[in-house]
């Protein structure tokens, strides 16, 4: 039976709650220093609101700033993807296809034909529903 949207929901929020929060203390022991890219990102603004570049040239030192804060990031990012990975796809996989929140909720993720998924499908699911597709193109 399908379980309601409230129900899943729930899980969700409680499964993302505990990852925030393990995210959260790593970030906090872990912070490079990206003050400089800020003071750039300020630079750009400015000089673009006043109107001393043109939109083309302000979004592409933006972009530049942006990927220089994702390099400067990269430690953090492929935490943030071994960690949802570790939650979303091997506990499920070696937990009948629950989480902490669907255990809590008393959900359980299966294919339509009522299988286990497996780790391909679980990875896929996790591709879109928690957006590894944009930190996995970041690091690379």
């Amino acid at each position: 039976m399908k379980a309601s949207l409230a129900k899943r929901a729930t899980a969700y929020l409680i499964d993302l709650t505990i990852l925030l929060v393990i995210l959260g203390l790593i970030n906090l022991l872990y912070k490079p220093d990206i003050s400089n890219l800020n003071e750039d990102m300020a630079s750009i603004t400015l000089t673009y609101a006043e109107g001393d570049a043109s939109f083309g040239t302000y979004m592409t030192e933006m972009s530049a700033i942006y990927k220089q804060m994702d390099i400067a990031n990269l430690f953090l990012n492929i935490i943030n993807v071994v960690f949802i990975i570790g939650y979303f796809v091997i506990l499920p996989y070696l937990n009948n296809g629950k989480t902490i929140g669907k255990m809590l909720m008393k959900l359980e993720v299966r294919s339509r034909s009522n299988q286990p998924l497996t780790l391909t499908r679980l990875m896929a699911r996790n591709l879109i529903i928690n957006g590894l597709i944009y930190f996995i193109a970041v690091i690379l």
